[in-house]
């Protein structure tokens, strides 16, 4: 029983045995008594921890309760929008077959018709699609050949061919060209050895084999431009809208990229390009070489590009008009390209597009597809007499030296004035245009010092012409 000492055990040899019974009992019965104490603090701390993780499982089944209707919200949504286009479609589809119907009724009524012995009237056949090609000739373009090709494979009308004429490139050009072949197989990349015929000699390379397809229109373009996505769409349906067949060339906007103040310059320029286009959007001077599209069978009638032309967009353009064909502008086609980057460069280009211009003036002749350049470099010249002869007459001599003064003539201040204003009108025709671009304008020093450049760059062109200096591209 509880509390009764255990008795010795009998016959125990241990000294003092009953006394070490007695003591290890005694301490037996006092971890007895502590144990229900021990036992009630561990329940107590357990029900605790429990409670604790009941109170976060609680909360974790709200959160996930809260998820469920957000859930269901957004599948509801999602599920009444997909039934909305369902229904779409479903009209859609109701429509074209109506479409559908109507067409063979009208096809079966046609072929049916004994006055036409089964045979359907040409003057109300189907209109049928016009087949697009673009040629891309290249030269050491690896670095801007891609962005040209990706903006022409996704063009929103597809070209059934985008062939690039490699031109003697010695960079990765044609490894380029590869590998975009791979994504997109309408690319064809054609290896040309350089002959010295330039990109006219590149484009008519490919040329001659399409002369003999069945293509309709060709899209000649840049290496380093891109083309918006509905630029041969916009094309195709000016082509289609001419019933009579008399536009041979559609030329494009142009957009110029870069940065800077050299950049700025020639972007608002390039807004005077677009501006006379549009003014004269019917009758271009030049379907110019960063975007042209062009009928197949006008680039056939006249053999092609020229080769030898600096500029022989604009002798094509001739040749075109003098054929019978009309160049015009459509400003629904955005094309972009890199302004020039530096001063050298600019000069350059800017050398080969004044000699190009006097060099097809000399090649045709005044006549009513040129008579217009060539007013414009009289008209250069001419105006440019005058100031000459005004600034001469302003300087005086005194005192053995020679000292300018100030001579505020009517005739300079008049031009300034009159083609101040027609620039802000043309402000409109400035793609990309910001806040800079206009204070730029509005500040009329740094244009006035750009164009002053330029005249004497025309001037240095007029003399490297007249000597019959050797012409680079």
């Amino acid at each position: 029983m509880r509390g009764t000492a255990m008795p010795a055990p009998q016959g125990s040899s241990i000294p003092n045995a009953p006394s070490l019974y007695s003591t290890c009992e005694s301490q037996n019965q006092g971890e007895l008594r502590e144990l229900p104490r021990t036992w009630a603090a561990e329940l107590l701390r357990e029900a605790q921890r429990l409670r604790v993780l009941l109170e976060a499982a609680g909360q974790e089944l709200a959160r996930q309760r809260q998820l469920s209707t957000e859930l269901c919200h957004q599948l509801a949504e999602k599920n009444r929008e997909l039934q909305q286009q369902l229904a779409a479609i479903e009209q859609e589809i109701a429509q074209l077959r109506q479409e559908n119907h109507a067409l063979r009724t009208a096809l079966q009524d046609q072929f049916n018709d004994p006055h036409t012995n089964g045979v359907p009237d040409p003057q109300r056949r189907l209109p049928t699609k016009l087949r697009c090609v673009a040629i891309i000739p290249a030269r050491n373009e690896d670095h801007t050949i891609a962005p040209c090709i990706e903006s022409l494979a996704q063009q929103t009308y597809p070209l059934e061919k985008i062939i690039v004429v490699n031109d003697g490139s010695t960079d990765w050009t044609e490894f380029v060209v590869n590998h975009l072949r791979q994504k997109y197989p309408q690319v064809e990349c054609l290896n040309k050895q350089p002959d010295g015929s330039m990109r006219a000699g590149a484009i008519n390379y490919a040329l001659k084999r399409l002369f003999e397809s069945n293509y309709d229109l060709v899209l000649i373009a840049d290496a380093d431009a891109t083309y918006a996505p509905t630029l041969v769409e916009e094309a195709v349906k000016q082509f289609e809208q001419d019933a009579n067949e008399e536009i041979g060339g559609i030329c494009s906007a142009v957009e110029l990229v870069g940065e800077g103040l050299l950049h700025r310059l020639q972007k608002l320029e390039y807004g005077g390009f677009n501006a006379d286009r549009a003014a004269t959007w019917r009758n271009i001077m030049i379907i110019h070489g960063l975007c042209g599209v062009y009928r197949l069978k006008a680039l056939r009638q006249v053999r092609g590009y020229t080769v030898g032309h600096l500029i022989e967009d604009y002798d094509l353009t001739v040749r075109l008009k003098k054929a019978g064909w009309k160049a015009v502008f459509n400003p629904g086609m955005h094309a972009k390209t890199h302004s020039v980057p530096t001063l050298r460069a600019l000069i350059r280009q800017r050398l080969r597009w004044y000699r190009g211009g006097v060099q097809v003036l000399l090649d045709h002749g005044i006549n009513r597809f040129t008579a217009l350049d060539a007013f414009n470099h009289i008209h250069f010249l001419l105006l440019l007499m005058v100031v000459g002869l005004i600034v001469g007459f302003g300087v005086q001599a005194a005192g053995g030296r020679w000292t300018p003064h100030p001579w505020w003539h009517p005739i300079p201040i008049a031009v300034l004035v009159v083609g101040w204003i027609g620039g802000l009108v043309q402000l409109r025709w400035v793609k990309g245009l910001d806040w800079k671009d206009v204070l730029l304008r509005l500040a009329i020093i740094p244009e006035l010092l750009y164009y002053t450049l330029l005249s004497l760059v025309r001037l240095w062109a007029y003399l490297l012409e007249f000597v019959s200096a050797k012409k680079r591209w």
